[in-house]
């Protein structure tokens, strides 16, 4: 699953140049988002050699089970907005949007993958016993994050406008994302018994946590100083980005065979 994780990697990086709507690129999308991408991306690259390199080590797993959503966080959410657009404008398809569309559908389904390999052919080196506090602290940390994220929507970004007056469709996703994330989190506080469930927290709150602490960003190095912008940068984007990485570290070590 290595070599389809680099291929879609470096065609998402490629994806990058075309335009995605008649003569705008990704590139010019954006003042940050572009260069969190392209980070996220050689990370990604890296950690792929290093789970080839150290078949035994956990970092590398755990690394790429929040910056592959990540990646596809910030593809999926401008590649939608782009996608909006062109139908709105009566465009047609553009090929990075093409390009950044099917890279993200792709590292999907290799992230998948690469979970149920872990899964089925590690070993779990630790054992379930009883309830694991910081693991319940990181749960916790997303669903603040999560709620934050949907009650926070409708303050503004910049210049009196909020989230739902600028965006077409990645207003809409982004609610659906905080929704089941939240759901994502119940349920794995509820049926602790089931180790695979805080690994869907864990991917959920990847692609939120890049989706609003880059976008809040990038909003700011636009000159859009609301609250809205300030609140996710400075709190509600730590607060996922936190909570993703202390799930993942408490539950990667325990997803192999019991």
């Amino acid at each position: 699953m290595v070599a389809p994780a680099v291929f879609l990697t470096l065609l998402a990086l490629i994806a990058t140049f075309p335009p995605w709507i008649p003569g705008v690129s990704y590139w010019e999308f954006s003042s940050v988002e572009d260069i969190a991408f392209a980070i996220t991306a050689l990370a990604i690259l890296v950690f792929l050699g290093l789970r080839l390199a150290l078949p035994g080590s956990l970092v590398p797993r755990g690394a790429l089970v929040i910056l592959i959503p990540a990646l596809m966080g910030l593809l999926l959410i401008n590649g939608l907005e782009a996608v909006a657009l062109a139908f709105d404008k009566g465009f047609g398809p553009q090929v990075g949007m093409v390009l950044g569309l099917i890279s993200a559908a792709g590292l999907g389904v290799v992230l998948l993958l690469l979970l149920l390999i872990d899964a089925l052919g590690y070993p779990a080196t630790e054992t379930l016993a009883g309830r694991d506090s910081l693991l319940y602290v990181g749960l916790a940390l997303l669903a603040a994050a999560a709620f934050l994220g949907l009650v926070t929507s409708f303050l503004p970004i910049g210049e009196g406008i909020s989230l739902w007056e600028l965006n077409t469709v990645s207003d809409v996703i982004l609610a659906w994302v905080e929704v089941l994330l939240l759901a994502a989190v119940l349920v794995a506080g509820a049926l602790p018994q089931i180790r695979e469930l805080p690994l869907l927290a864990t991917v959920i709150g990847a692609f939120l946590a890049a989706v609003l602490f880059f976008g809040a960003a990038d909003f700011l190095g636009e000159g859009l100083r609301g609250a809205w912008t300030f609140l996710t940068l400075f709190f509600v984007g730590p607060l996922a980005i936190a909570g993703t990485c202390l799930v993942a570290v408490r539950s990667y070590p325990r997803l192999g065979r019991k």
